[in-house]
């Protein structure tokens, strides 16, 4: 009987946990770290592949993101398994879109396409397509 084992070793998330558990909190005995990211000008850069689960089936999901100043860009692709259904979506977030003393605003747009959703038996609520 062969099992196989699949790790994920693309996203660098993994690696940055692990650098900084073992480099500024365990070596230096910090207590906070930053992400290092891409430097491409003023523009710092972080990719992202992973796999996530949806009530149609799973979706392959890549993140972007984009960091100038203070504000944080998040650009997404998410595309679905298409064994039983086609579904895609894309998105984008900012952070800290606007910061002041007392407020700040954050913001999020996606958009996306998807199968219809059938709940309980035939008689069941059916949600639309988003």
């Amino acid at each position: 009987m062969k099992v196989k084992i699949r790790v994920m070793i693309v996203s660098l998330f993994n690696y940055f946990a692990l650098y900084s558990l073992f480099v500024p909190y365990l070596w230096h005995g910090e207590i906070h770290s930053g992400i290092p990211m891409i430097r491409i000008g003023e523009l710092k850069y972080l990719p992202s592949l992973r796999i996530g689960l949806s009530p149609y089936g799973t979706e392959f999901i890549q993140e972007n993101y984009l960091k100038k100043g203070e504000k944080l860009h998040i650009v997404s692709l998410r595309i679905g398994e298409p064994t039983f259904h086609r579904f895609w979506g894309i998105g984008w977030e900012c952070w800290n879109l606007m910061d002041r003393k007392n407020f700040s605003l954050d913001s999020r747009f996606d958009l996306w396409n998807q199968p219809e959703l059938v709940l309980g038996d035939e008689d069941g609520f059916i949600s639309q397509s988003g």
